[in-house]
């Protein structure tokens, strides 16, 4: 997962002037990054249901391979529908984080496996701390430099991991060409999952008490993903920073999130125990620091301004995720954080939809809206109050 991520990290700062190159439009920008999220929020449950089949290495390491082989496509494209097909195989490929929490599932149990919960997540903060500062050293030698170097990392992972990495599902079936021949044919049953899957996403907002969580992280991550393109197009087209800037602009914002994963939270935790309260007093912040991005044109206020928002979002994303397994039911945990990882993939369809939009008028609106779309999403804690919450 650290592989996955740094590869991920490395070359996500750089979409923007990358795409720029071949003439996009701001939309078309915008549904560039969005077509990854999409392909990966249909991939998934269908990437899962394999792995309870075929089992968790075959389709991890395929994957990761997977995740290469775009990458290579995605440096090499002469053509826009080039990198639309890149981004649509990444996105396929990148369902892999279901398989890898199945991993986890096979192999531990109890507070071990919350223990190994956190560690895939804290290797997703090292991926993506390590990815944007690689990205940014190897664009001072070209722009496609990076996206090679993380295909190169993509295919080295899949390789070691074929070595070193033991499957954990015992009664899996190893002849892979199986899924044409059994009777249950496995792709109808990966479709019919998917299915499954969006039935319950679409559904999950009616769910009692934990609904309103789902509205809010919808409406927050659907923001914050307006912002991430937001962020590259003013660091580009504004500021006039080259793509080496940019990569460690974002580096910056990796260190932060480790600063405040690996303690920072707990600090705040300290001061302000209800992590209701907790979320509600982040949007705030998040909400003006938005609306100062749109002000601010120096870029030394707005750059502070900036690393100000990444403080606030992280904790609001980490209890959001506590007040989600604290009250829902213990047995539909892995459900309730898959339908949570799902509602995060459709705001990261939304949110650089909705931006390449707005940017298409004006790149600093962007900033605007997404102050306004924090702004409901504050109101939307309102309905909240309901949750009983053990703190």
């Amino acid at each position: 997962m650290v592989i996955n991520a740094l590869s991920y990290g490395t070359i996500i700062p750089l979409l923007y002037p990358y795409a720029a190159r071949f003439g996009l439009s701001p939309l078309g920008t915008g549904l560039l990054f969005s077509t990854y999220s999409l392909f990966q929020l249909l991939a998934t449950p269908i990437i899962g249901k394999l792995s309870d089949r075929f089992g968790r290495k075959p389709l991890l390491l395929g994957s990761l391979f997977g995740t290469s082989v775009s990458l290579a496509l995605f440096a090499s494209a002469t053509t826009v529908p080039m990198l639309f097909v890149a981004r649509i195989l990444d996105g396929i490929t990148g369902g892999n984080i279901s398989v890898a929490q199945a991993v986890i599932t096979d192999t531990t149990s109890g507070r071990e496996r919350t223990k190994s919960f956190g560690i895939i997540g804290a290797s997703f903060g090292v991926g993506f701390l390590l990815g944007p500062a690689l990205g940014g050293i190897m664009s001072a030698y070209s722009l496609t430099a990076p996206f090679w170097l993380a295909a190169s990392i993509a295919f080295a992972g899949s390789i070691i991991g074929w070595i070193v990495l033991p499957e954990t599902l015992s009664n899996r079936r190893r002849f892979f060409w199986q899924m044409f021949v059994t009777k249950q044919n496995v792709v109808i049953v990966g479709i019919k999952e998917l299915i499954r899957s969006l039935w319950l996403l679409f559904n999950s907002f009616r769910a009692p008490k934990i609904g309103a969580l789902f509205m809010v992280t919808l409406v927050v991550m659907s923001a914050d993903q307006m912002l991430s393109l937001g962020f590259q197009a003013h660091m580009s087209d504004i500021f006039k920073l080259n793509p080496t800037q940019i990569g460690w602009a974002f580096a910056g914002i990796g260190v932060l999130s480790i600063i405040m994963q690996a303690g920072g939270i707990k600090w705040l935790l300290g001061f302000i125990p209800n992590r209701l309260k907790m979320v509600k007093i982040m949007m705030v912040v998040t909400t003006i620091a938005t609306f100062l991005l749109f002000i601010f044109q120096s870029p030394l206020a707005w750059f502070i301004t900036l690393f100000t928002y990444v403080l606030a979002f992280i904790p609001f994303r980490v209890m959001m995720t506590g007040l989600l397994s604290d009250n829902s039911d213990q047995q539909k945990q892995g459900e309730i954080l898959g339908i949570n990882q799902s509602i995060l993939s459709l705001g990261q369809i939304i949110g650089p939809l909705s931006a390449g939009v707005i940017a298409s008028f004006e790149i600093k609106y962007i900033f605007l809206v997404a102050a306004g779309v924090f702004v409901f999403g504050l109101l939307t804690t309102r309905s909240v109050q309901l949750v009983n919450l053990d703190d």
